[in-house]
């Protein structure tokens, strides 16, 4: 190490102490990549096992026309309960209601 830091031409007018400060922030900068790549090889890992087994959903009946005078929010709850069984079945499922709209 002593070698390195005293032959290297860049680094040349920095302190001992300077030099020492760098690599160790060089190393640990390559720690943290190989830390990041192995994360990523395992979260990739755990999505194509999760992946493989698709969940198999029943196809839903028509809907039944309602009164037009039907509670918005019973509306509302009805399309959050279903959301939440959708979830219940698939943990790995994520869904975000943005907006309720009547379009009638």
């Amino acid at each position: 190490m002593t070698f390195l830091l005293e032959t290297s031409n860049a680094l040349s007018g920095l302190s001992t102490d300077s030099k020492v400060v760098l690599l160790a922030l060089a190393v640990i900068f390559v720690m943290f990549v190989i830390v990041w790549r192995r994360l990523n090889t395992i979260q990739k890992l755990t999505e194509s096992k999760s992946a493989s087994p698709k969940a198999k959903f029943e196809q839903a009946p028509s809907p039944v026309p309602t009164s037009s005078g039907e509670d918005e929010d019973e509306i509302a709850a009805v399309i959050a309960a279903a959301i939440c069984a959708a979830e219940a079945e698939n943990p790995t499922m994520r869904f975000r209601a943005v907006s309720f709209k009547r379009i009638h």
